[in-house]
């Protein structure tokens, strides 16, 4: 019993103090967007979300300018692009919160993620795309950052996606817009 409880303590301790900022630095909160999704009216794209294990969280719709939800810092994000008309014939997703659509979109995404077929498309992120917070260091007054990307190209399985503008947010309530 005192063995599983100092294992339970020593867990719970790791995770509470993987959220804090290290000493000296603060906690910045980041945004990232997709510009031009309305370039390509064809396809749905959706943001999902796997936590470790490759288990489903969710997918939602995406829309140009709308804040991309990349779930938990430990979790996998997807940007995924399907056929509107193959999205419409599974039935589609009302909302982030229907079960029963996430259920449908679960197994297309999964059951197409499997095999890379035509007219489904991915960005995986495995970098900080959507990353939701970071940590700067106290000489800096930094307290946000905002990316704006574009989708690039959308080929065979691949979206490729080009930063356009960063805008860093100071704690004087200025900003500072970076173009690339």
């Amino acid at each position: 019993m005192l063995k599983k409880t100092i294992i339970t303590l020593i867990t719970l301790n790791g995770i509470i103090n993987a959220d804090m900022a290290p000493r000296n630095h603060h906690i910045i909160d980041n945004g990232t967007y997709i510009t031009n999704i309305s370039k390509y009216p064809k396809y749905q794209f959706l943001e999902c979300i796997y936590a470790p294990g490759d288990i489903y969280v969710g997918c939602s719709k995406i829309k140009d300018n709308q804040l991309l939800d990349r779930g938990y810092k430990l979790d996998s994000f997807w940007i995924v692009a399907i056929k509107k008309i193959t999205f419409e014939e599974f039935g589609g997703i009302d909302d982030h919160s229907s079960e029963l659509s996430q259920e449908i979109v679960r197994n297309l995404v999964r059951k197409e993620r499997k095999k890379h077929p035509m007219g489904l498309l991915y960005f995986y992120d495995n970098t900080n795309l959507g990353k939701t917070h970071d940590y700067m260091d106290n000489k800096y007054s930094i307290t946000a950052e905002k990316y704006y990307y574009e989708i690039n190209k959308m080929s065979d399985s691949n979206i490729t996606l080009q930063l356009k503008k960063r805008v860093v947010f100071f704690d004087d309530d200025t900003n500072k817009t970076i173009d690339f």
